[in-house]
């Protein structure tokens, strides 16, 4: 990975060549930033390095998935055996844990639920959608949008 200081030369000298053009002509002043600094090389392995990160963050929220999943059917086995054994309603002591089990009433809905237990969240979407389109929405307005870099892989 590219050091903030290698980061700033090549971003500085690329400025320094850039302040010489007509700054209208896009595809010369990629070729002048190419050839005269290291800041598109820098560039590549900044989102090589991004690409790579994606990756090994999917994979870790997979494989903590699998251990989470891996968790719960463990327990339901410590349950099950707990059950069968007639020791669900006492506190068990062992070496590395002590062992309780806990009953959690739930909720179970068989139809619409009163309004008095209902509670509306904003759409955010539709919002944003209409004042798009330029209707009015009451206090409601669009923020300036924040910059997102957005790259596909090879």
């Amino acid at each position: 990975m590219p050091t903030p200081k290698q980061i700033m030369r090549a971003v500085s000298i690329a400025q320094q060549h850039l302040s010489q053009l007509d700054q209208h002509d896009e595809r010369l002043r990629l070729d002048t930033i190419e050839g005269q600094s290291d800041a598109m090389e820098i560039i590549d392995a900044l989102v090589e390095d991004c690409a790579k990160d994606r990756l090994l963050a999917k994979a870790a929220r997979e494989r903590a998935s699998r251990l989470d999943k891996r968790g719960e059917r463990t327990k339901s086995i410590v349950l099950d055996m707990l059950d069968a054994l007639g020791l669900n309603a006492q506190t068990i002591e062992r070496p590395l844990a002590t062992i309780w089990v806990q009953y959690h009433a739930s909720v179970v809905l068989t139809g619409p639920v009163p309004a008095e237990y209902m509670h509306q969240v904003e759409d955010t979407k539709a919002i944003h959608k209409a004042l798009a389109a330029g209707k009015r929405v009451d206090n409601a307005t669009l923020s300036n949008p924040e910059p997102s870099l957005h790259f596909l892989t090879k």
